[in-house]
């Protein structure tokens, strides 16, 4: 586990013991960073990393892979700007 999925731990209460197994939070970072970048917004992005190989890759999905849907991209992104999302912002502008 590395430095940005110790970071992001509480952001994910269910913790993957209930429901479908959860995306590793670095897939949904890396979702809301092209998401950013782009000016997309989630549904965009979703369509974005599903069906363009570039972004695909970049998020580290196989090819058959789809990529996290909207909504859990949107709660993801919630939970995230109340926690770190700021703070990244602030250090990407130095």
């Amino acid at each position: 586990m590395g430095a940005a999925d110790e970071e992001v731990d509480p952001l994910l209460p269910g913790q993957g013991k209930v429901g479908r197994p959860p995306y590793a939070p670095v897939v949904l970072l890396k979702m809301l960073f092209i998401s950013y970048l782009y000016d997309l917004s989630e549904r965009q992005a979703e369509e974005a990393v599903s069906y363009n190989l570039v972004p695909k890759a970049f998020i580290g999905l196989r090819v058959d892979e789809r990529a996290p849907d909207a909504t859990t991209l949107s709660v993801f992104k919630r939970r995230f700007l109340e926690g770190i999302f700021q703070e990244v912002l602030v250090m990407a502008q130095w």
